[in-house]
C-alpha cells in the first residue's frame, strides 16, 4: 500500500497497481473512490488473464470481480460446487482442452468400450455439438494426452484392450476440423504419461506405462518440435523423479526455473511396485506418490520441492489446473494400495491447492449448492478431466466425467465404468443459476 501511495502521483494508477501484491491492492482499495474503481479494474484484468481472449465476452459484464479474484486465489470458503452440463456420454481417462469458446473432449473409455470420438461443448449455448471431424483420426484409446498450441490439438499415446501402449501422434486442426497423423516418437509406446506445451512450438512428455506381457513404467523424458515434426530425448539433470504413470504435470503461468526456462510442476502418480510408493497410516503400502518436483524446460533440470502445510493422501489419476498467482488446484484421483493380502483400489473426492510462491499445501472445502435438500457435489472419482473456462457467464474450473469404480463388480464392464456428470467449481458469489436445470447427469 505504501509503495502504491508513493508512486501514484508519478505514474498512471493502473501501471502502479499491476505491480501490487493482492494484500496491497485490497488495502489501497479503501483509500478513496478513485482508488476503489482502479483496484476493481486491476482485479478484473487479473481474472481475465486466466482465460484466452476469445472467452472474455462469455463473462457477464457485472461480475463480482473482487470475490471472483479472491476465490480463485484464496480458495475456501469462497468457492462453490454447482452442476454443469453433462458429457454427451459416460467416459473416463479421456482428454479435455479449451479452444476459443469451446470445450473439446476426445476418446476415453466406458466399460469395455474404448472411444475415439470428438465431443465439443459450446460455452455460449452450453450444448454439445456433433462430431464432424474428418481425416485419419487416432485409434480408440484411453489415458492418452491432448494439448492445444495455436489452432491445433495434439493427441499422443494412450491404450486399449488391444493396444497395451500406443506411439500414435495426431493433430486436429480445430478450425478446419481435420485430423492428420504426425511422426511417432521412436522407441516410445505408453499410456498414462503427461504432455505439456512449452513456448509456441514444443511439447514436453514425461513418464507413462505399458501393459504388455510384462508391466513397464518409464521415467523417460521426450521433446517434440512441432515446426520440425521431430522427436528428441533430452538428457535431464538434477533430482530426477522415479518412473511413474497417471501423475500430473502443468506449466505455472509466468513461472521460471533457475535456468530461465518455463517452470513445469510434476505431482503424484502411480509406481510399478508398492516398495516405491508411500506408506499409509493404517500400515498398508500404496502404489502412489505424493512428491512434487519442478522441471526447468530450458536446461531440463529437475528439482525436488519441499512442501509445508497439511499433506493430502498420495494419489494418481487426479486432475490439476493452474490458476492465477502461482496456484495449482488438484481434485480427486485414485489410490492403489496393498494391505498385505490383496491389492485394493479406491477413489477420493479431496480438493486441495498448492501455492507455488511459498510451496504450501492448502486444504479447500468449498460450499455445496443444495438440490432438493441434498448436498450437490461431485462424488469420489479418478481419471476425470478439469479445465479453467468461462461457463454460464462466470469463471470456474469445469470437471467432466471420470471413473465410476465398482469394487464389487464381477466383470470388467462392471468395475470400470465411466461417468457423464459435469461440475463447475466457481466463486460462490457468482455461482451460475443457469446451470441449475441440469439435474439428469448420468453416472453421478
Amino acid at each position: 500500500m505504501a509503495v502504491a501511495s508513493l508512486l501514484w502521483p508519478s505514474f498512471p494508477l493502473d501501471v502502479v497497481l499491476s505491480f501490487c501484491e493482492p494484500a496491497a491492492l485490497f488495502a489501497f482499495d479503501a483509500t478513496c473512490r478513485h482508488a476503489h474503481e482502479a483496484v476493481n479494474e486491476s482485479l478484473r484484468a487479473r481474472v481475465l488473464r486466466m482465460l484466452p481472449p476469445s472467452q472474455h465476452a462469455l463473462l457477464q459484464p457485472e461480475q463480482p470481480w473482487r470475490e471472483l479474484y479472491r476465490a480463485m486465489h484464496a480458495g475456501a470458503p469462497l468457492l462453490c460446487w454447482t452442476r454443469a452440463p453433462s458429457l454427451d456420454r459416460p467416459r473416463f481417462a479421456h482428454s479435455t482442452v479449451v479452444y476459443k469458446s469451446h470445450v473439446v473432449v476426445f476418446g476415453g473409455r466406458h466399460g469395455p468400450t474404448y472411444l475415439n470420438d470428438v465431443a465439443t461443448l459450446s460455452l455460449r449455448s452450453l450444448e454439445w455439438l456433433p462430431d464432424v471431424t474428418r481425416g485419419a483420426r487416432p485409434s480408440p484409446k484411453r489415458a492418452h494426452t491432448a494439448v492445444v498450441l495455436g489452432q491445433r490439438m495434439y493427441v499422443l499415446g494412450g491404450g486399449s484392450d488391444v493396444c497395451p501402449g500406443s506411439d500414435e501422434m495426431h493433430e486436429l486442426d480445430l478450425e478446419l476440423l481435420e485430423w492428420r497423423a504426425l511422426s511417432r516418437p521412436p522407441g516410445w509406446s505408453f499410456l498414462g504419461h503427461t504432455c505439456v506445451p512449452v513456448g509456441r512450438s514444443r511439447l514436453v512428455v514425461f513418464g507413462g506405462c505399458w501393459w504388455g506381457d510384462e508391466f513397464k513404467v518409464t521415467d523417460e523424458l521426450r521433446e517434440y518440435d512441432i515446426e520440425m515434426d521431430e522427436w528428441a530425448a533430452p538428457a535431464a539433470v538434477g533430482a530426477k523423479p522415479c518412473a511413474r504413470y497417471r501423475h500430473s504435470m502443468v506449466c505455472v503461468p509466468g513461472g521460471k526455473g533457475e535456468g530461465g526456462g518455463d517452470l513445469c510442476v510434476l505431482y503424484g502418480g502411480y509406481v510399478s511396485t508398492w516398495r516405491d510408493g508411500c506408506p499409509r497410516l493404517d500400515g498398508s503400502w500404496s502404489y502412489n506418490r505424493c512428491d512434487m518436483l519442478t522441471l526447468d524446460t530450458r536446461t531440463y533440470s529437475w528439482a525436488r520441492v519441499r512442501l509445508s502445510g497439511p499433506e493430502p493422501l498420495p494419489r494418481g489419476a487426479h486432475s490439476c489446473v493452474a490458476l492465477g498467482n502461482g496456484r495449482l488446484l488438484f481434485f480427486g484421483g485414485g489410490i492403489l494400495f496393498f494391505d498385505g493380502v490383496e491389492h485394493m483400489e479406491e477413489d477420493c473426492d479431496e480438493l486441495f491447492a498448492v501455492d507455488t510462491t511459498s510451496w504450501t499445501f492448502e486444504t479447500i472445502e468449498p460450499r455445496h449448492a443444495q438440490r432438493g435438500g441434498e448436498r450437490s457435489a461431485p462424488s469420489a472419482r479418478g481419471s476425470h478431466t478439469a479445465v479453467v473456462a468461462a461457463c454460464a457467464g462466470t469463471l470456474g474450473v469445469l470437471v467432466l466425467g471420470g471413473r465410476d469404480y465398482n469394487r464389487g463388480g464381477s466383470a470388467e464392464r462392471e468395475i470400470h465404468r465411466g461417468r457423464a456428470d459435469g461440475w463447475l467449481l466457481a466463486c460462490a458469489a457468482a455461482a451460475p443459476d443457469a446451470l441449475a436445470h441440469d439435474a439428469t447427469a448420468a453416472g453421478s
